[in-house]
């Protein structure tokens, strides 16, 4: 396709900062920046990081991610904005890593087309779609992916994210060591042992259980946290899938389902790689926000399989990379929670901004939930 050309050279002919800045920006403006909707509950435990503050029992999972608000009493960071502006950093500091992982490790013709992929990927924009908890969660899990020659670094890596939020560190590590230990005779260009997945792991259960054991010395009064919103909410994620299923899957990878099948052409080379990611397929059962949760467990996965994988990058050619670019440029950002597709932010954060300025459009009082 002709109109593909001057695409296909600014990708691959343009000086490396400038697509990164184009892809960046772009992203941006199809996703928009907004906070959790429920940042402010997140603040109140950085304000008592030692005591549980929501009397609701339906609350305490949020509790149970303690990491980032520690971080945040620690620094002062106790009120909406400064808390937003930390996991704001966080969100930066997890894409500067990734692309940084991806020019230092790949050739530059594979690490422009591995950029393409990360951004047609959900993961890359979900953290500022909702910056807040997940922003720490994907920058430490960045950091465990930039470490993974390195098995020692990762047990504190895994301390932390176990600290910070079990939960999805457990899926994410188990499947990152489902696909290795499968693999383990046929790497397929994954950079990844299973030894490095084990200490990973090592140190996700031993962050949960120091966190455990932190709040027993406190006498903090909490309940099972995820487990027990789960048990009480199960049939509204089961409803959720079954009507709204199709939507749902399409938005776990987007685009990403094109790598898929790229993938798929290795054979039984790529069967380790898909028993992981079934593996977290299946955590949407578990949760009302489908394509929250599953991008971020997978993306270690996806880092280590797909983003830097030379051999995958070197089979996709100049025009296919082009064409994707295209797609994801003109495709809506569709993101799904409680079974109910979002779209993007962006419109809301100029109404936003024009509204303080100017006193433009109408703003609800608690505009948290506002885009969504």
């Amino acid at each position: 396709m002709n109109a593909l050309i001057p695409i296909q050279r600014f990708i691959f002919e343009a000086k490396a900062w400038r697509l990164i800045a184009a892809v960046m920006a772009a992203m941006l403006v199809k996703t928009g920046v907004w906070w959790m909707p429920n940042l402010d509950h997140q603040v109140e435990i950085a304000r008592t990081p030692f005591a549980n503050p929501f009397t609701e029992e339906g609350s305490h999972y949020l509790y149970w991610t303690w990491l980032g608000p520690f971080i945040a009493h620690l620094i002062g960071a106790t009120d909406h904005w400064s808390f937003f502006a930390l996991h704001l950093a966080c969100s930066i500091a997890f894409t500067a890593v990734v692309v940084r992982l991806l020019f230092s490790r790949l050739p530059d013709r594979s690490a422009r087309i591995a950029l393409i992929l990360f951004a047609a990927l959900p993961v890359s924009a979900t953290a500022y779609y909702w910056v807040g908890m997940d922003s720490l969660t994907l920058l430490l899990m960045a950091l465990a992916v930039a470490a993974i020659r390195r098995p020692l670094l990762l047990a504190p890596i895994g301390l932390a994210l176990g600290i910070h939020h079990f939960e999805q560190a457990l899926f994410g590590t188990v499947a990152l060591l489902v696909a290795t230990v499968l693999g383990r005779r046929e790497t397929d260009g994954a950079d990844c042992s299973p030894r490095a997945a084990l200490a990973l792991l090592a140190g996700v259960i031993t962050g949960k259980l120091a966190l455990v054991a932190l709040f027993h010395a406190f006498g903090t009064q909490v309940n099972s946290g995820r487990a027990y919103w789960f048990l009480a909410h199960w049939r509204d994620f089961r409803d959720q899938l079954f009507f709204h299923g199709q939507a749902v899957l399409w938005s776990l990878l987007g685009l990403g389902w094109l790598a898929a099948f790229k993938y798929a052409d290795r054979g039984r080379a790529a069967l380790p790689f898909f028993a992981g990611l079934a593996l977290l397929i299946g955590t949407v059962l578990l949760g009302g926000d489908q394509t929250r949760v599953f991008s971020i467990t997978a993306f270690m996965l996806l880092a280590v399989f797909w983003l830097l994988n030379p051999n995958l990058l070197e089979g996709v050619t100049e025009p296919q990379a082009a064409g994707v670019f295209l797609l994801w440029l003109l495709m809506p950002w569709i993101w799904m929670w409680a079974g109910v597709p979002r779209l993007s932010a962006s419109s809301y954060d100029l109404a936003y901004v024009l509204h303080k300025a100017f006193g433009w459009f109408q703003v609800p009082a608690n505009p948290a939930e506002w885009p969504f």
